[in-house]
């Protein structure tokens, strides 16, 4: 079984963990702010579904659920996916290059 997650609210959000490699370096909170808006899955809960679904033997898991949604955009069509991917990514980046960071609305 392979396992999809989105993004799970662990230490990795705030400076991309102990690995990561972080060039322009926001306040933590303003790193938290950004991540929430991808309506992080607690891991303990990540937990529980993985671990609810593996009895059936499935080839993958996706988690939280409603990321489905961009595994089949992914599926259906890669480019139009990809091209949402950098979108993404090109203003996150510019925004935390700019030291600008959106409030959360979730």
């Amino acid at each position: 079984t392979a396992l999809c997650p989105g993004v799970i609210r662990t230490a990795i959000l705030v400076d991309a963990g102990v690995y990561g490699r972080v060039t322009r370096k926001l306040p933590p909170d303003a790193q938290l702010a950004e991540f929430e808006k991808f309506r992080p899955m607690d891991p303990d809960r990540l937990a529980d579904v993985v671990l609810a679904r593996l009895p059936a033997n499935p080839a993958i898991v996706i988690a939280p659920g409603w990321w489905k949604i961009l595994w089949w955009l992914d599926r259906l069509s890669p480019r139009l996916s990809a091209a949402l991917t950098r979108s993404t990514y090109r203003r996150l980046r510019e925004k935390w290059s700019a030291g600008q960071v959106a409030p959360n609305r979730g």
